[in-house]
């Protein structure tokens, strides 16, 4: 597939996922849509930095839909957590579970209102892209990655930059060259943002509760709920220093695959 033709099916699946959550903003109408978001930005960018597309307006509206879908998609994720939790313990606070799906009632909302507003509508490459730009452009974001992912001690920021790398690298993989490197450090950075992406969700989770339980009286039962969301935090804090080196480590060595490599595939 070119990237051209790649492209463009990202908008259209973008748009489409855009009306559906309009319509039924459920949990994985509104996951899929965040990630087609994501996807055609990391796209973007490399379409920008190949020399396909300007840098556009398209971007800013988009982007209010896809942080408003980002609150709706925390409680959703909270609330599917919570109940498995709570199932667990002898905590069993329906009034905290209720206002959570209040909450997810209120965003739900607000989701449909701006994207009957905010037209989610990203235009179209025709122009074809400069594949040596493109391949020196993904080599310095890998190492830029990777050098922020070994000084940067915050995990929330080295998650949204493996995120970014992994959607680069699947595109790369499907457009231009599928190497084994290529397919090494895809698989190494998603295994990354799964453990990473799991330890935000019960993040938020415990933010959320402390919140609604802030006034409340910390009863042994609530305490028991907020330790199980904590060890459940601790078990995946054991397998992310493991995860993210091994991103690194084939991020790096596939970063000097592109600065050796042999165009086979281009536009």
């Amino acid at each position: 597939m070119t990237f051209s033709s790649y492209y463009n099916q990202l908008c259209g699946k973008m748009e489409l996922l855009a009306q559906q959550a309009r319509l039924n903003p459920d949990e994985d109408t509104v996951h899929d849509f965040r990630v087609s978001v994501r996807r055609w930005y990391q796209a973007r960018q490399l379409a920008v930095h190949g020399n396909a597309l300007p840098p556009g307006k398209d971007i800013r509206s988009i982007n209010q839909c896809f942080k408003r879908a980002a609150g709706l998609r925390d409680i959703q994720v909270a609330i599917g957590l919570l109940k498995e939790i709570m199932n667990g313990t002898q905590y069993l606070d329906y009034g905290l579970l209720e206002s959570f799906l209040k909450q997810e009632y209120v965003l739900r909302k607000r989701l449909k209102a701006i994207l009957s507003v905010k037209q989610v509508v990203a235009h179209r490459l025709k122009t074809r892209i400069s594949h040596a730009r493109l391949r020196k452009y993904l080599r310095g974001e890998l190492r830029q990655a990777c050098f922020h992912i070994q000084q940067d001690i915050k995990l929330h920021p080295i998650r949204l930059l493996i995120k970014e790398s992994k959607y680069k690298l699947e595109i790369w993989k499907l457009c231009f060259e599928d190497s084994p490197g290529a397919e090494y450090a895809r698989k190494s950075f998603g295994h990354a943002q799964d453990v990473l992406g799991d330890w935000h969700d019960l993040l938020v989770l415990y933010g959320l509760v402390e919140v609604r339980l802030a006034g409340r009286l910390r009863s042994q039962g609530m305490k028991e709920l907020l330790q199980a969301i904590m060890d459940r935090r601790e078990l995946k804090a054991v397998l992310i220093g493991r995860a993210i080196d091994e991103a690194r480590k084939s991020a790096l060595k596939f970063s000097e695959e592109l600065g050796t490599m042999i165009p086979t595939k281009s536009e």
